[in-house]
């Protein structure tokens, strides 16, 4: 048996395996219990009353305590209970089941040692919820060669060897998570433009969805049963048009009516990501649904609404396209690749920073920046004969650390005492090709220099993830004032040291009556300055005062 490294699409829902076979084509790695309920691996862990955890198929189908959903956690501190086992199970534990299952098939299937895997994230997974899932595979007992986002590895599924110079869209909505990536795909090379989502968007939605009209509407019971019942009609009104469940007939219209407001919100991150990556829809020449939620008729039609219908790409299984893409990747990396191989150029989702004084986010990377990616930027300390800083790292589009997600911080201690000002302080973000961040500070007076790599889990809650772009947009005006309020107070604070030191000074005295009452009359209007109005008709105040000042100095 030799070694091989696979692909591995972890999904909300449902996951999918695939390698590359010795004829150079992309093979998709059967599930053991295929043959019972289809090749791919249901993303679904369950409890038996013996102890013993069941994964999969046989999970999905039993009568025993279950949970899938999971990856919608990854990198938070939830954790889920198990009535049966009485134990609390974190997201990556769980996820470590599913991706332990896919190694034992896949070895059973291939009679080889995996010792490896490119697993694949949503694009919009922050730095938390990808450490999670490398936690996850290490949990496993699986090295991950290489995280590599869903689109870019669908856009490789379908791109590699035909895609000439190209600007592509690939909309991946899964069962639990949408990503839209705008690429440029050009003789091999994959480019990333921009990328958004909403990683609490999916076709688990549309479930709750048809459950919810059913209950209210025939007061149906939401048991485990009738929720599969219904994901099952979900599926069969892709190719049908009137389906049952139970007594109940459902029709495709009407399914489609129910599921209206969840389609609504695949809009706005397809018009964040063309924003960001400075396009029209008219600009992009193909479209690449991707994903089991794109089988539904009305997904692709929401997509031909914003783009035409002629764009939208045939030929590329939504289902298998990014598992694919990853073992492409994986051969790749393994050395094993026939033929022109993919070279990536992928971004940071959301902007990366920290914290400076006033609680304002000073970004080191803007979000959709080309990785890897490295950024140094020199701060210095705020206080008198400050001997240590304490560096904040955040990542999220507000202007105020607080309402970004918290990611670490380092403590740079046993700076030298010095005035406010004198220290210099580089700090390094070095961001690698599958988005893991690491900080570094070091005080350039002593060489003194401390590293953080970025852990998960952290402070964090999936709505928090979800609202980082929208929040942003909604708080817009009132995150302005309230960063040019703290501007304000730090530039009076500034200024009332600066004029206290004058003050005190020998030229000082010897100005006339009349203008030393000005200033100290004008250090009383800073203690009451609120708005960058009121400090701009000070500062033009102190400028006529200086002018008086430095003729005083020229005289002497």
């Amino acid at each position: 048996m030799g070694d091989l490294l696979i692909g591995v699409d972890l999904g909300t829902t449902n996951s999918e395996a695939a390698f590359i076979n010795d004829k150079n084509e992309p093979e998709i790695i059967p599930a053991r219990e295929g043959s019972f309920g289809g090749k791919n691996f249901p993303s679904v862990v369950a409890f038996r009353k013996d102890g013993k955890i069941i994964v999969g198929h046989a999970a999905k189908r039993s009568p025993f305590e279950k949970i899938t959903g999971f990856k919608r956690h990854m990198g938070t501190t939830w954790k889920y209970r198990s009535r049966t086992l009485n134990r609390e199970f974190t997201p990556q534990e769980l996820s470590a089941f599913v991706l332990k299952k896919i190694v034992e098939d896949a070895e059973a299937y291939l009679r080889k040692k995996v010792t490896g895997a490119v697993i694949t994230v949503p694009a919009y997974f922050n730095d938390n919820q990808r450490q999670a899932t490398k936690d996850a595979a290490r949990i496993a007992g699986i090295e991950v060669r290489r995280l590599l986002n869903e689109p870019t590895a669908a856009a490789i599924a379908y791109g590699l060897g035909k895609a000439k110079d190209e600007k592509i869209a690939v909309l991946d909505l899964g069962g639990g998570t949408f990503d839209v990536t705008i690429m440029q795909v050009s003789s091999g090379v994959f480019e990333v433009l921009a990328t958004s989502g909403d990683t609490e968007l999916g076709g688990i939605d549309f479930d709750v969805a048809l459950m919810k009209y059913l209950r209210d509407k025939y007061g149906l019971e939401e048991t485990p049963d009738m929720q599969r019942q219904v994901e099952l009609a979900k599926m069969e009104l892709s190719s049908v048009d009137v389906t049952y469940i139970g007594d109940i007939e459902v029709t495709r219209e009407e399914f489609e009516r129910v599921i209206e407001p969840v389609l609504k919100r695949l809009e706005d991150p397809i018009r964040q990501a063309l924003k960001d990556a400075g396009l029209t829809p008219a600009d992009v020449d193909k479209v690449v649904p991707v994903g089991g939620s794109t089988k539904v008729p009305a997904v692709i039609r929401k997509f031909e609404s914003i783009f035409g219908s002629e764009k939208i790409v045939g030929g590329v299984d939504p289902m298998r396209a990014v598992a694919i893409g990853a073992a492409i990747e994986a051969a790749v990396l393994e050395g094993r690749w026939k033929g022109e191989a993919p070279i990536l150029v992928d971004v940071t989702p959301l902007s990366l920073g920290v914290e400076v004084q006033g609680g304002l986010v000073s970004v080191l990377i803007p979000r959709n920046t080309p990785i890897p990616y490295s950024a140094k930027k020199l701060y210095t300390t705020v206080s008198d004969y400050q001997t240590a800083v304490r560096i904040k790292v955040v990542q999220g589009e507000r202007r105020l650390a607080s309402e970004c997600i918290p990611l670490g911080e380092i403590v740079l201690d046993g700076i030298p005492p010095a005035p406010a000002g004198v220290p210099k302080i580089e700090v390094t973000f070095t961001i690698d090709e599958n988005g893991i961040l690491v900080v570094k500070a070091k005080d350039l007076g002593t060489g003194k220099e401390k590293q953080l790599t970025i852990e998960a889990p952290h402070r964090l809650s999936e709505d928090e993830i979800q609202r980082i772009i929208e929040e942003s947009k909604k708080y817009e005006e009132e995150d302005r004032k309230l960063a040019e309020k703290v501007e304000v107070q730090s530039k009076v604070v500034q200024m009332k040291k600066a004029l206290k030191d004058l003050m005190e000074s020998e030229t000082f005295k010897e100005l006339d009556d009349e203008t030393r009452s000005r200033f100290t009359a004008v250090v009383s209007k800073l203690d009451e300055v609120e708005s960058k109005a009121d400090l701009e008709a000070i500062e033009k105040e102190l400028a006529e005062l200086a002018r008086k000042l430095y003729g005083a100095e020229d005289e002497s």
